[in-house]
């Protein structure tokens, strides 16, 4: 009990110590790494400006790649102390290698926990790091692909294992493109300052070229339409085939949502899919339309599948507790599938 009331007594004894910091933000501005290094390091000084003495029990920061040193002994009234802060860029720097990113800005958060009369104090470092992009730069691929990124006149570009260019250092974000499935898919895909996306083969073969204005632009390979490319552009979405060649297209944006191809008993129709999660699950609305654009089934709450047996689309019903048929595949008004006779690569 003795114990407890002294614990107490220093506990509310300490609440009139007030730490006062130059400044809670410290802005590194641009760091060129490739002058200053990965480690930067700062300080935040300050001084008890209440009666009594403060301790920090702790400071935590945002990320584990930011190493805090500060006092361990009480801070007397009138007493003043530094917090240090040392930031490691290695993690980002790597980053933004792999993701072509010439500036990347950072905004950390830095938490001082003591027994003042504000017990939570947030201190914080921002700038903005520049890293020292090579003029080339190996890249090792999951799949075992060695390219070379190239960098020149602040642009990306690409090079194959041999050293040939085959991709010029005209855009603003090169990557490789691969899908690991039944069929395969490589390549790579570029995007420009505008964001629009263009796409090269594996050799170099400019295939969707990036004045055509696509957005979200990717390349599928499937055993039954062989490989294509789906697009997005203004209030259009459609599919190009294997050479690039736009060969369909549907009167609606699907941003935020998946386009998909289907062909059955003679009838090709798209099934489109309204908002994924992060999980991959849809928990939104989908619909199907057929090869001319035709809305066959109006969208519904739920993934809409087809029925073969009774050759009708149904979805599940949450609000109903029970499948609901929605349309069947004898609506569909065109036979014709544009993809056909589309070779795998």
């Amino acid at each position: 009990m003795i114990c407890f009331y002294f614990a107490l007594t220093i506990g509310l004894y300490a609440q009139n110590g007030v730490l006062k910091f130059q400044s809670t933000n410290h802005d590194f501005g641009i760091i060129d790494t490739q002058i200053q290094g990965n480690l930067i390091t700062c300080s935040f000084p300050f001084v008890n400006i209440g009666d009594d003495p403060v301790i920090i029990n702790k400071v935590s920061a945002s990320t584990s790649r930011i190493q805090v040193d500060y006092p361990n002994s009480p801070i007397q009234p009138n007493g003043e102390g530094v917090i240090t802060v040392k930031y490691d860029l290695s993690s980002e720097i790597s980053s933004m290698l792999q993701n072509n990113q010439l500036i990347k800005t950072f905004r950390k958060p830095i938490i001082v926990l003591s027994n003042a009369k504000q017990s939570r104090t947030s201190i914080r470092i921002s700038g903005k790091v520049k890293a020292n992009i090579p003029k080339e730069q190996e890249i090792k691929e999951k799949d075992g692909t060695i390219w070379y990124r190239i960098f020149r006149n602040g642009k990306f570009g690409a090079k194959d294992i041999n050293g040939n260019e085959i991709i010029p250092a005209e855009y603003k974000k090169v990557s490789y493109y691969y899908h690991d499935g039944e069929y395969v898919s490589r390549g790579f895909k570029v995007i420009d300052n505008s964001f629009c996306e263009g796409f090269y083969s594996i050799t170099g073969k400019n295939v969707i070229p990036i004045s055509r204005g696509y957005s979200h632009v990717d390349k599928i390979s499937s055993k039954e339409f062989g490989t294509f490319y789906i697009f997005k552009k203004d209030n259009i979405a459609g599919f190009c085939d294997i050479n690039g060649k736009e060969v369909i297209r549907f009167p609606f944006s699907y941003e935020k949502c998946s386009i998909i191809p289907h062909s059955e008993g003679g009838k090709f129709y798209i099934t489109y899919l309204h908002a994924h999660n992060f999980l991959g699950i849809t928990d939104g609305t989908s619909g199907i339309i057929d090869g001319k654009g035709n809305t066959v089934v109006e969208p519904v709450d739920g993934v809409i599948t087809l029925n073969k047996e009774t050759s009708s689309f149904e979805y599940y019903s949450d609000e109903e507790n029970k499948t609901v048929s929605c349309g069947r595949l004898s609506d569909i008004k065109t036979t014709r599938n544009p993809l056909a006779n589309n070779p795998v690569e």
